[in-house]
């Protein structure tokens, strides 16, 4: 099995080296009998992040059966910056991630050998920040799964984009050109026109209640400093959904939410849409809230372990 992680970054000098650790950690611990490829994009970052990746792989390089560092000469962007890059990827299973992310310290092996079977595999988030971690993510991410796993994956990604990037597994073979075409429509939000494109093709989607991914929250994200851009991409994704919805209520739904975005009322648009999915399975998010938490119980190792991660990282990071 060839595994490839892509590692997109821009300006990540304090916590890059963090995120290449962490993938080293699941090469060395858990990758045994695989094949590991590493292709790195600096999107022009004015810090040192590209000569710390640099100097890292003299010393890594040897971990993986390919290594790339691709610095780009301008900024362009992180939809044309993914769009570009990944169709150089030669392996057959996928792993996007941000450089300010990490992967666990438990093992995702699961999670892309499930890849045999399905197209798409998402794990469970554990978001943190600068103070620690937070399970919010994690547990609505489980009752999500549970109340509506039997439910199809075009139909719910047209409701909502509820899926978890940073969680997300999947094989090279997904990324036709016609998403990367699509793609290239959007600015800064890479996930969801990919998750449309996705489920127009009939992906094959699964969920694994595993640790996936270790996803920072910070203020100086994409979506934090470029609001008005993020807006935009907001809206043309709200129209091309629209073209293929014929439900009274929903087209009347995404255009007030399109009508909100434009008055930058994104907050009143969310709570709309977070209602109208809440209300439409209210019994099965009910009976999956109470199935969450004691799947959480048994995840009880497995979290307490990435928390300490989490703590020893930010203190490294801090000195």
């Amino acid at each position: 099995m060839k595994i490839s992680f892509l590692v997109l970054t821009y300006n990540h000098e304090n916590c890059i080296l963090s995120c290449l650790n962490s993938i080293t950690r699941q090469v060395g611990e858990f990758g045994q009998n695989h094949t590991f490829e590493l292709c790195i994009v600096d999107d022009h970052s004015h810090d040192n992040t590209a000569a710390i990746v640099e100097k890292w792989l003299q010393s890594h390089e040897e971990l993986f059966g390919r290594t790339v560092l691709q610095v780009n000469s301008e900024n362009l962007g992180t939809c044309r910056n993914l769009a570009k890059n990944i169709v150089h990827i030669t392996g057959e299973y996928v792993k996007l991630i941000a450089g300010d992310d990490m992967l666990p310290c438990t093992s995702v092996i699961s999670l892309f050998e499930a890849l045999e079977d399905y197209d798409m595999v998402m794990g469970l988030p554990l978001v943190f920040d600068a103070e620690g971690w937070n399970a919010s993510s994690m547990v609505e991410t489980f009752t999500t799964e549970l109340a509506e796993h039997r439910q199809n994956f075009h139909g719910r990604i047209g409701r909502s984009c509820f899926v978890n990037a940073p969680a997300v597994y999947m094989r090279r073979a997904c990324i036709t050109q016609e998403v990367v075409e699509f793609l290239l429509e959007f600015k800064i939000m890479e996930d969801y026109p990919i998750w449309v494109k996705l489920g127009e093709a009939g992906v094959r989607y699964t969920f694994l209640p595993v640790i996936a991914a270790l996803y920072r929250r910070s203020t100086y994200s994409v979506s934090h400093t470029m609001p008005e851009v993020l807006h935009v991409d907001r809206l043309r994704i709200c129209d091309y959904i629209l073209r293929g919805e014929y439900s009274f209520f929903r087209v009347k739904l995404f255009k007030y939410t399109e009508r909100c975005a434009l008055r930058k009322d994104t907050p009143r648009a969310m709570k709309y849409g977070i209602a109208y999915n809440y209300v439409r399975s209210l019994r099965q998010r009910l009976r999956g809230k109470r199935d969450a938490r004691r799947m959480m119980d048994l995840l009880g190792e497995d979290i307490e372990k990435n928390m300490d991660y989490i703590r020893y990282v930010l203190s490294e990071e801090r000195e």
